[in-house]
């Protein structure tokens, strides 16, 4: 289960975390990934597809 996940250097993120977790600091059952064009999206699913290549 990801609590958060910090990307620094990574494609168009210089320094950034996306923290998962509610209050309380539960984790969040669902995450929704949005935003306008060019926004990194599709990086931070690259992101996530390289973590789980290298586990």
């Amino acid at each position: 289960m990801l609590l958060y996940i910090k990307l620094k250097n990574f494609k168009s993120f210089s320094n950034i975390m996306f923290d998962l977790r509610g209050k309380g600091g539960i984790p969040k059952r669902v995450a929704f990934i949005y935003g306008e064009n060019g926004a990194g999206k599709s990086n931070l699913m690259s992101s996530l597809l390289f973590l789980r290549k290298t586990i």
